[in-house]
């Protein structure tokens, strides 16, 4: 069961979760990240900045659907 309190924040199984980003913002940090033309070490950066962005979504996603 998932309980909504002040600005946003919602307890899921005993969890808090605050969402900073809305899923289009999040869907368009996904976009952007894909188009960046990067190199080297850089690209390893990326890819864990675009895994994070990806969790992050994947968690809205479940928490609109309780």
């Amino acid at each position: 069961m998932a309980f909504n309190v002040k600005n946003g924040i919602k307890i899921i199984e005993g969890k808090a979760y605050v969402h900073p980003f809305t899923k289009t913002d999040l869907e368009n940090m996904m976009a952007l990240l894909s188009n960046i033309q990067v190199a080297g070490d850089d690209i390893q950066i990326l890819y864990h900045l675009k895994q994070k962005v990806k969790k992050e979504y994947e968690l809205i996603q479940i928490h609109e659907k309780q």
